[in-house]
């Protein structure tokens, strides 16, 4: 054997299970990463299109009590650990292609690091999450992010640990997903061994009864449906579409947004996204991925309706002693079924059965919202104050009632400065007449 082939067998060993003669070094095109002549080379990935690429990694770094309780109370001499290791992940994501010599530089869009302290098994959990809009995938960038940040806690706690005590461990890939393969994601079953999900004979497909629209109404609870038959192994995972974001996987939550949770049933097939308190930023197009080959989805339109209830009159309501209050709240709900309406005096619930009597409730629902009508009558003193109507679905509307004493109207309205006003508009009158003529 030639001393090339020679000297290419003692920097890249593991080429010779491609090679078939002495003569011949073609079978090295079939590895990406070296040409024809056997040495490294950088993939070409200039004819890719560009498309959005999101991946998470996680890692272990096992630190036994003692070390937890220092960091836990912030007492490791080299300072915030925590802190550190995720600036220290941060920064390495940034920099991957500098460590690795056959990565690609990527402009990387977005980088979090989050690391949790669990003082009950005494370690603590490293996940990245890596976005970016480019030709090539930033699993690397993420892998990159928890494995410094897991060195970094060791450098930074090593001092403190007894031999054996501190462990690196279960750094894997989570997830990814963009360019042209299937969303990939580990099962929840093999989490921390590195394996991924193994697809069932039977095959995966959505229930078709589920709605592909939904409409709240801010403050709501929005619960997006996604019923997935023939799962087997497989994984489910929620994905925002217009940044992309891994919200969920199976159980698991990648956001640091705590309003995000699965509502699943396994036994059901359910793997229902919630939304608490919905705001309108959370308009948008959600999908449920389930990472079949190809992937297969189903998307979620959310519609946010920003709803005002509204009482006429509108203004402050002025009555005699012994009247009618005839209030009217009505709630145009649009898309959303009728809403129920409960009424307010002085910030408590009108009893409609209380001792006072005379106060009885009007409601009409239709397809285009709600209306209640609140009558109480024989009007007296102590009705006057603030009433408001209120919806689970809307902003609730108030209106201040002054009930009179024999007074008009019009005279408490104006506070009795109708005569003051017209005596002043005669005095500025009088000094222009009087400036004009000197």
């Amino acid at each position: 054997m030639s001393n090339t082939i020679s000297m290419q067998y003692k920097y890249f060993p593991y080429i010779s299970k491609y090679l078939k003669s002495n003569a011949s070094i073609r079978m090295y095109s079939s590895l990406s990463h070296i040409d024809e002549t056997g040495k490294a080379s950088m993939v070409d990935v200039g004819l890719k299109n560009d498309s959005k690429r999101v991946a998470i990694a996680r890692g272990f770094v096992r630190i036994g009590p003692v070390i937890s309780n220092l960091i836990a109370e912030n007492n490791v001499k080299k300072g915030d650990v925590l802190s550190v290791a995720q600036l220290a992940g941060i920064m390495a994501a940034k920099r991957t292609s500098d460590l690795i010599p056959l990565c690609h530089p990527l402009s990387l869009s977005y980088v979090n690091v989050r690391l949790k302290l669990n003082e009950e098994s005494h370690r603590v959990e490293i996940t990245s999450e890596v976005r970016c809009s480019g030709k090539t995938g930033v699993e690397m960038e993420a892998l990159t992010a928890v494995s410094i940040a897991a060195l970094t806690i060791y450098d930074m706690c090593k001092y403190a640990a007894s031999p054996g005590t501190m462990e690196i461990y279960g750094i894997e890939l989570v997830s990814k997903m963009g360019g042209t393969k299937a969303l990939f994601h580990l099962n929840d079953d093999t989490f921390g061994k590195g394996e991924k999900s193994q697809r069932g004979p039977k095959k995966t497909y959505f229930f078709k009864d589920t709605p592909q629209k939904l409409t709240v109404a801010i403050g709501q609870a929005a619960v997006l449906l996604c019923r997935v038959k023939n799962l087997g192994n497989r994984t489910v995972s929620w994905i925002r579409k217009r940044d992309l974001h891994i919200l969920t996987s199976m159980s698991v939550t990648y956001t640091s947004d705590a309003r995000f949770t699965v509502v699943g049933n396994p036994e059901t097939d359910d793997w229902n996204l919630r939304i608490d308190y919905v705001q309108p930023r959370d308009a948008d197009i959600y999908e449920c991925q389930v990472n079949t080959e190809p992937k297969i989805y189903r998307a979620v339109e959310l519609k946010v309706l920003d709803i005002q209830a509204r009482i006429t009159p509108s203004q402050e309501l002025y009555i005699r002693k012994g009247s009618t209050i005839s209030l009217t709240c009505t709630i145009e709900l649009q898309d959303l079924p009728p809403s129920n309406v409960t009424w307010y005096h002085a910030g408590a619930v009108i009893d409609f059965d209380g001792p006072r009597g005379g106060v009885s409730l009007e409601t009409e629902k239709g397809k285009l919202g709600t209306t209640s009508k609140l009558l109480i009558t024989r009007a007296q003193l102590n009705d006057s104050g603030n009433y408001t109507c209120a919806s689970s679905k809307v902003t609730p509307a108030s209106v201040m009632v002054h009930v009179l004493n024999g007074e008009h109207p019009a005279a408490m309205q104006h506070g009795g400065t109708g005569d003051v006003n017209r005596r002043l508009v005669l005095l500025v009158l009088i000094f222009l007449v009087d400036t004009m003529f000197r």
